[in-house]
């Protein structure tokens, strides 16, 4: 919107000076850019509603498969239902995004002087004035920032210092680019002479385009790295947690997605695992989900102290053996970073779980890594679930092969002893592993698609303001 108007402006600046000397005020001149920039905000925004409905529509069933996979409700979006506030409110931001964005080249073209108006190019220079002031305020933003980001524990002005570190970035685009410009200027001539010796000497003498130009890509590619750099962090920290925890060497389920927790098979199967020659050891899960302060959470009911001789998990908060010894003993519950980040909770606090037989009252003595579910996990022992729930079934069996054994010819054993009774599913360690890496691949789409809207709006941006350049250069 910004490089669009100052085209405008660029491409109009002739009239824009006759105006100023037949007598327009600079307030004329600035109302007539600002009405410009609020009817093309107003039509945007109304076609930009219209194809988010349809977008809304095109991504519905793709994103209902996606909570499905996640947390395990067959639920598929049968209507949409558009909220007209939103919509308001949608049409709303981009109508003042719009006149905001447009501020600036109005504001230029009210500051036009009839006489300067046919002396092209001279008003991207900036002056050693407004330079000074343009590095004063970028330092002391990114000194406000640095405190923010390094100091506050609120979130608002965490966020606060990001924004500011970008616009103390955007002020010193202008002299961070002619002083790179004129570093480049020797290579250039050197290797493209007489070319690159004028491609340098226009980069110096319009700094003020030129860094238009810089800050669209650089904000672009600030935002390209910063979601990719987010997605491949996630993708290591979920990889280093799947083959910590998801270590056995397959898994007994009811279902072939691990998540459905309706899906269930008696506890007693695990006697029957057990007798398979070449098993080691097997290992019961319960999936529950309950609502904490009205939001669903897991609750992940297991064989506490099998699962410590097998897992070392290395806690946010507690110690290791501790955790496990009162978790085991019924006498606390571990708790996922993430649930305790949503949920304000630290190492000490009470949980008042809701179960058939009352609140369950147990502190928080461990905060590991988990990812097991986005709202955030709670681990109790399965003797607690079982007596709290009356439950004695199971979601999943964690299943270890004696060493020594084919895991594969062990798997193949168990299938045939648990063919003559429930359906199961038994499923390689590396099955359940690339299921858990397709589901993030699916929620990173989303991403990916943000990244691919930053880059064309990126290049969009360039293309505008090259043809700006080439206006101002005719």
């Amino acid at each position: 919107i910004y490089n669009s108007f100052a085209i405008a402006v660029t491409q109009r600046r002739s009239e824009i000076g006759i105006l100023r000397a037949l007598g327009a005020t600079r307030g004329q001149v600035l109302g007539l850019f600002l009405l410009e920039s609020a009817i093309a905000g107003l039509i945007g925004s109304l076609l930009g509603a219209a194809l988010g409905i349809a977008t809304a529509w095109a991504t519905a069933s793709y994103m209902s498969t996606i909570v499905e996979q996640t947390v395990g409700v067959a639920q598929r979006v049968q209507e949409l239902t558009v909220d007209p506030w939103l919509v308001a409110a949608g049409i709303a931001i981009g109508l003042g995004a719009s006149v905001f964005a447009a501020w600036i080249p109005a504001r230029n073209a009210a500051r036009v002087d009839p006489v300067q108006a046919l002396q092209k190019g001279k008003y991207q220079v900036l002056s050693a004035g407004e330079n000074r002031r343009r590095r004063r305020m970028a330092v002391a933003l990114a000194i406000i920032s640095a405190v923010l980001l390094l100091f506050s524990s609120s979130k608002p002005l965490f966020y606060a210092g990001y924004v500011l570190i970008i616009l103390a970035g955007l002020l010193l685009a202008p002299a961070m680019t002619l002083l790179l410009a004129k570093a480049l200027r020797p290579i250039l001539k050197r290797t493209a002479l007489a070319e690159g010796a004028l491609a340098a000497d226009s980069l110096i003498q319009a700094p003020r385009r030129t860094s238009a130009t810089v800050s669209a890509l650089m904000l672009s590619l600030a935002m390209v790295v910063g979601f990719g750099g987010v997605a491949h962090s996630f993708y290591s920290a979920v990889g280093e947690w799947m083959d910590n925890v998801l270590n056995p060497d397959f898994f007994v389920s009811a279902s072939a997605n691990l998540i459905a927790r309706t899906l269930t098979f008696p506890g007693e199967t695990a006697s029957l695992i057990e007798r398979v020659p070449g098993v080691d050891e097997v290992q019961l899960v319960r999936n529950a989900r309950v609502l904490y302060r009205q939001i669903p959470v897991m609750i992940i009911a297991v064989e506490t102290r099998k699962v410590a001789q097998r897992i070392h998990r290395d806690p946010v908060a507690g110690d290791d053996e501790e955790m496990n010894r009162l978790t085991a003993e019924g006498k606390g519950t571990i708790v996922s970073d993430s649930f305790a980040t949503i949920h304000n909770h630290k190492m000490g606090d009470v949980l008042a779980l809701p179960t058939p037989s009352g609140p369950l009252r147990l502190p928080i003595v461990g905060i590991i890594r988990d990812y097991s579910d986005m709202q955030g996990s709670i681990f109790i022992d399965r003797a607690a679930y079982r007596q709290w729930w009356n439950d004695e079934t199971a979601n999943i069996a964690r299943v270890y092969v004696k060493k020594g054994e084919d895991p594969g010819v062990v798997r193949q054993r168990v299938i045939d002893a648990l063919a003559g009774g429930r359906r199961l599913l038994v499923l390689t360690n590396r099955e359940v592993k690339d299921w858990i890496l397709k589901l993030l691949d699916q929620w990173f789409a989303m991403t990916y698609n943000q990244i691919v809207v930053a880059v064309l709006v990126a290049v969009l941006g360039c293309e505008v303001k090259y043809e700006e350049q080439y206006g101002s250069r005719r």
